[in-house]
């Protein structure tokens, strides 16, 4: 065999794991894509609530299942975790910041809404 024979060998091998490589490697970036984008989705759907909700009287069903569900969809933020759980704590009628609730609930939404890049909606 000629070396231009092996060369088209290696060629052919190389487009055959080609043809058989590059498909996995789009699906698994297109189940990493998917992943991502369902985190921030709901993300989303936690801050909207809790933005949309935040002035009711009595607090609705939806807010308090929003809230809930904080430590799951922003496991990977721990400012927004921080900010819930000092939030939390102000909402016991025992503690020391029962008065300043609404303080540390817009320290929450503020935290959140800079983790889903809204920057300009501190309070």
């Amino acid at each position: 065999m000629s070396t231009t024979e092996y060369i088209q060998i290696i060629i052919g091998i190389g487009q055959i794991i080609a043809v058989a490589i590059i498909p996995i490697i789009v699906w698994v970036l297109g189940i990493k894509y998917q992943d991502r984008k369902a985190k921030k989705d709901a993300q989303l759907r936690v801050f909207l609530t809790l933005m949309a909700d935040r002035k009711s009287a009595p607090i609705t069903k939806e807010w308090v299942d929003a809230l809930n569900t904080i430590d799951v969809v922003f496991q990977e933020n721990k400012k927004v975790r921080h900010a819930w759980r000092e939030y939390l704590d102000s909402l016991n009628e025992k503690s020391p910041h029962f008065d300043s609730s609404n303080s540390f609930r817009l320290d929450l939404l503020s935290e959140m809404a800079v983790s889903l890049g809204y920057k300009n909606l501190r309070y």
